[in-house]
């Protein structure tokens, strides 16, 4: 861990291109500055190595290892390395600079407000740890020395992880650790790198996992005690069941805490990710109603409103093409805009076009009371039953003549002869009357006739004809 001092005697001094500016903080062996690079142009962080180590054999090539493996790796969650150098005895390392806070500033925060952190802030700082790690491990590096400490937030609010100097390459040639050396942080140490026993990926994804236990119940499984005590606690004890601190957690998140924490590496999670991937599936979102949204479409589509009187909407469908046309040009015309102005509009153009199908029907009942004819009102037929003859229908046919045209005087009575009752009403003067059977040939037959001024009746003798003549008075 960096603990801040106050002042330095390189502050204010150049190695090569950088300028130190300010100290950020200093650990056992190396010191941060905040310094300037003058031909880039922009700020950056420089570790200077401290004199005293740096005299230590072996201390000096583990820092260019250091740099080396950062330069190798790529990755936004992963410090980035920009220069390398040694200047008047000054052994010094050039990288990004991170404005923090550390993560584990940001625990003692929460932790002084009596709070906890949500279930997002968790998952996403075990997320973004975790593929710091994956991309690690893939290149063939342990970190060895995972902790909220080596932990900060960039410029745009990805937590970064920092500090690979105790970190060791399993594939490229380089310094080894001495066997039976332990190395590393005792809060965060893995059961077999305690024992100083042979390290794979999995030391990393156990001290991932006392990390994942500190974010949820606020602080680390084993903490008291001295140094040694809560090394044996790694290696022998079970750690504490993190939902005695935080009830509030599922039990599946509870089984991912204890799985990540396994005494035997293989028992552990093959990977970060997939520690990250579990933690997130056993520690579902809670449900959120969402607000009722309103219809996409309000403000550019035009609809005829709930509550619009029905005899509207019905006479709408029997308006002529012109009143169409009108009432489409009227809603194009509001289009857009606020309900009420389309209210008022719409209720306009259908006022107006009730009033002119109130008056088009007026006009229309006239026109039908003016053409009516009087045949269509005389339909109540001679309830006489006398039998017509069919020479007596043909000959009074011919005289029927026109209607009179309509006045305002009463119907007159038609000039066309009655049928005989034997014959079925007929609407129309088109259709044939049906005549009587004749009589029989000799016998003598009867004839009926009238005109406008009188009847009369006759006799006749032969095959059944009969004329009727008559005079009125």
């Amino acid at each position: 861990m960096i603990s801040r001092v106050a002042t330095d005697n390189l502050i204010g001094t150049r190695l090569g291109s950088y300028e130190i500016q300010a100290l950020l903080g200093s650990g056992g062996m190396a010191r941060v500055y905040r310094g300037f690079d003058h031909n880039l142009g922009r700020p950056v962080a420089i570790k200077v190595l401290s004199e005293a180590v740096a005299a230590q054999p072996g201390v000096a090539d583990r820092f260019q290892q250091e740099a080396r493996l950062l330069a190798s790796l790529c990755h936004s969650h992963i410090v980035a390395v920009y220069d390398f150098g040694e200047q008047d005895g000054h052994t010094y390392m050039v990288q990004e600079l991170l404005p923090g806070p550390t993560l584990e500033q940001r625990l003692c925060e929460v932790a002084a407000q009596g709070a906890r952190l949500t279930r997002q802030e968790v998952i996403t700082i075990v997320t973004q740890l975790a593929s710091a790690l994956d991309t690690v491990h893939a290149a063939g590096i342990i970190h060895r020395d995972v902790k909220p400490s080596n932990a900060l937030w960039n410029s745009v609010g990805s937590l970064v992880l920092t500090d690979f100097g105790i970190a060791r390459d399993t594939v490229s040639p380089g310094i080894h650790t001495q066997v039976g050396l332990v190395m590393g942080t005792p809060t965060y140490l893995s059961p077999e790198q305690a024992q100083g026993q042979p390290l794979t990926p999995a030391s990393d994804i156990y001290a991932l996992g006392v990390v994942l236990y500190e974010l949820i119940a606020g602080a680390p499984p084993f903490t008291d005690g001295a140094a040694m005590a809560i090394v044996m606690r790694h290696v022998q004890a079970p750690p504490p069941a993190v939902r005695r601190q935080r009830p509030d957690v599922p039990s599946a998140v509870e089984a991912v805490v204890q799985r990540a924490l396994a005494k035997d590496p293989a028992a552990r999670f093959r990977t970060a990710g997939a520690l990250a991937q579990a933690l997130e599936q056993a520690w579902p979102a809670p449900p959120v109603a969402s607000p009722l949204l309103p219809s996409p479409n309000r403000h550019n589509r035009t609809t005829i409103q709930a509550g619009a009187p029905a005899s509207a909407a019905a006479a709408l469908r029997h308006l002529t093409p012109p009143l169409r046309a009108m009432f489409a040009s009227v809603l194009r015309a509001y289009a857009g805009r606020r309900p009420l102005p389309i209210h008022v509009g719409v209720l306009t153009v259908l006022l107006l076009c009730s009033a002119l199908l109130a008056l088009g029907s007026v006009g229309a009942r006239a026109d039908v009371r003016d053409t009516q004819t009087p045949a269509t009102t005389a339909t109540v037929l001679p309830t006489a039953t006398t039998i017509v003859q069919p020479a007596a229908i043909a000959t009074a046919l011919p005289t029927a003549t026109p209607a009179p045209p309509p006045t305002a005087t009463p119907v007159p009575q038609p000039s066309v002869a009655p049928v005989a009752p034997a014959v079925a009403p007929v609407a129309a003067p088109a259709v044939p009357p049906v005549a009587a059977p004749a009589p029989p040939a000799g016998s003598p037959g009867e004839g009926q006739g009238n005109d406008e001024h009188g009847k009369g009746r006759g006799k006749g003798k032969g095959e059944g004809k009969g004329k009727g003549q008559g005079r009125g008075k």
